[in-house]
């Protein structure tokens, strides 16, 4: 089956328990105490307080067995919003106690990834100093954010913010951007079944800036990865983006960059020193308007290959040949730049979202997959489910 989430914080825990059939054990425990008795020559009175001992029992064993149900309810409700507290946590790293309710009967949880977004989740309840454990093993949708982040990129910026001035990198390297001019916070964004927001700039003064940075002077293997819309084709070429040191004029010398041009087609530029510069333009790329397009452009140094995709397809490829890596002399507005040529012209108009820079080449699998999961709607399957199981993930 399969089960879909609403996206909120993780809650406390159920106040209560579910039902379910407990009627078996129950009779069970009271045959077993009956038996006693007459073996044991037990007397009526001592016969009655032992069935009523078995049944007290079978309660709380029952309700432990609820309690443990619901807590694993929990367990998927905290995979689905915060699944790196499931990924950290173990037998020995459980989480809670969560109490049911003002008694002490309790639950806790955790899990065990399994790999490619497959999981296995265990609960133990105590009721009343009696356990029970289940476990589920589920399949997880990874979104598109987290995907990404598998892959370890040098900068990546989300764009969700509402106002301000701060781009954050949420990459975990701090590189975060200025935004410049007044754009437009809180767009709806590329990435489907994502409450992560876009960023509209308006073509006349806003960009986003960071001052040259070791980090993302990438000289050998490369990804760059932009979700942009356009309502109209430019009328001049548009800067997506470029990055370079100081040097020389940055309009000539580049460590990369990529460019809208108005017909639909990207050019990629790389200045390798002395104002030797090679560019590529790419054509035939089926870039429209009114629609969310991904562009991402790889490096590949080992091959000397230079590959363009669109909407996680490849749509062309083309050998630079061997100048060795790139050594960008550059000029006096060096850094990275978002949606302009260097802060002063060629300003791009429209739409953009989850900007990514890596150092490496992603495979053409790796970029589809992303593709995907940008367009897929989140699930969350119920692969397989165990009462008592002998397996605690210890």
């Amino acid at each position: 089956m399969s089960v879909r989430l609403p996206s909120r914080p993780g809650r406390k825990g159920p106040r209560g328990a579910r039902g379910g059939d407990g009627a078996g054990f129950a009779m069970v425990l009271v045959l077993i105490a009956v038996a006693l008795a007459v073996v044991l020559g037990v007397g009526y009175v001592s016969s009655a307080t032992i069935r009523a001992l078995a049944a007290s029992n079978s309660t709380q064993a029952n309700r432990a067995h609820y309690l443990a149900e619901s807590g694993i309810q929990h367990a998927m409700e905290v995979l689905w919003n915060q699944p790196a507290l499931i990924e950290s946590s173990s037998y020995s790293n459980r989480l809670g106690p969560y109490y049911a309710d003002d008694t002490d009967d309790s639950y806790v949880f955790w899990g065990r990834e399994e790999g490619s977004g497959l999981y296995t989740l265990f609960c133990q309840a105590t009721c009343g100093g009696i356990s029970q454990a289940v476990a589920m093993q589920v399949f997880r949708t990874p979104p598109y954010d987290e995907q990404l982040l598998g892959k370890n990129p040098q900068g990546y910026w989300r764009l969700g913010e509402s106002s301000g001035s701060v781009v954050e990198d949420v990459s975990g390297h701090d590189y975060d951007l200025t935004a410049y001019g007044n754009p437009g916070w809180g767009q709806p964004g590329a990435i489907a079944a994502d409450a992560d927001t876009g960023m509209h700039l308006d073509g006349a003064d806003d960009y986003m800036y960071r001052p040259p940075t070791l980090g993302l002077k990438i000289e050998g293997d490369l990804t760059v990865s932009i979700w942009f819309k356009v309502d109209d084709m430019p009328s001049d070429l548009v800067y997506l983006l470029t990055y370079s040191e100081d040097g020389e004029n940055p309009l000539t010398n580049a460590m990369y960059e990529a460019v809208l041009n108005p017909e639909g087609s990207i050019t990629f530029m790389m200045e390798y020193g002395a104002g030797h510069d090679i560019v590529h333009t790419f054509t035939d790329l089926g870039i429209q308007t009114d629609r969310w397009h991904n562009l991402a452009v790889t490096r590949s140094q080992g091959t000397h290959t230079l590959t363009v995709f669109v909407d996680g397809q490849a749509k062309g490829s083309w050998d630079y040949g061997s100048p060795g890596p790139p050594q960008a002399n550059t000029g006096k507005n060096s850094g990275l730049y978002v949606g302009s040529a260097y802060g002063d012209s060629n300003f791009f108009e429209g739409w953009m979202d989850d900007i990514a820079v890596l150092d490496r080449p992603l495979t053409a699998a790796e970029i589809q997959a992303l593709y995907e999961a940008a367009n897929s709607e989140q699930v969350m399957q119920v692969r397989q489910w165990e009462d008592a199981p002998t397996d605690l993930g210890q």
